[in-house]
């Protein structure tokens, strides 16, 4: 019975370490409800995007970053992350709501922050 338990205890234990991603966007796309623009490679800054599957979440653009904890939606390799009134680390008076999602199968995603709307390449983060 006690070797059982330890087996079990081990195995829960083992993944009780959150799932984290570093992710960056290729392109820069910007949305304002009616269209959405491009800009031409090299002519922006890309953003750091750091997420776990315990819901924290990092999102740096330009002058600084939305930092907080998200509610999190996971189906099979589908997550979502969804942040409600994150505060900009320069700004803390400005609030967003960021949505993330990214398929674990590809480690390919997307960000929603403000205006920003962009497809995200992310890599697993090693645990240490």
């Amino acid at each position: 019975m006690i070797v059982l338990f330890l087996t079990l205890f081990l195995f829960v234990n083992a993944d009780s370490k959150p799932t984290s991603w570093d992710c960056t966007n290729p392109i820069e796309i910007t949305c304002d409800g009616k269209t959405c623009v491009s800009s031409e490679k090299d002519a922006f800054t890309p953003m750091r995007v750091t997420i776990a599957s315990d819901g924290s979440m990092e999102v740096c653009a330009y002058t600084g970053c939305w930092q907080g904890t998200g509610k999190v939606l996971k189906n099979e390799s589908q997550i979502v992350f969804a942040g409600t009134d994150l505060r900009f680390s320069t700004a803390p008076e400005s609030k967003e709501n960021i949505l993330i999602g990214i398929d674990s199968r590809d480690n390919v995603g997307f960000v929603k922050a403000g205006a920003f709307s962009h497809p995200l390449v992310c890599k697993v983060r090693e645990q240490g």
